[in-house]
């Protein structure tokens, strides 16, 4: 059985195409806090990844971003002083 790429479809929508494919879907959640982040609650990743070969009744794991509500700190504390590039 070929895993369905999944990454970027809205979460009902890759569960439905895992479970056609005669796998099980299971979801991860990736809480964030952040309104400002406002993230699409789509997959953003996959395991294992689409286009991999699975056997039948397998599960694939798929990530979507869940918004939990304001964050608990109202500080706003700038810690992040290591650049990434």
């Amino acid at each position: 059985i070929h895993v369905p790429d999944v990454v970027g479809d809205p979460e009902g929508y890759a569960k439905q195409q895992i479970t056609e494919a005669k796998l099980k879907a299971s979801v991860k959640y990736s809480n964030y806090c952040g309104a400002t982040e406002n993230q699409e609650a789509v997959v953003k990743s996959q395991s294992p990844g689409g286009g991999s070969t699975a056997h039948e009744g397998d599960t694939v794991t798929i990530t979507v971003p869940k918004y939990t509500g304001p964050c608990a700190s109202n500080k706003t504390t700038n810690n992040d002083t290591t650049t990434s590039g």
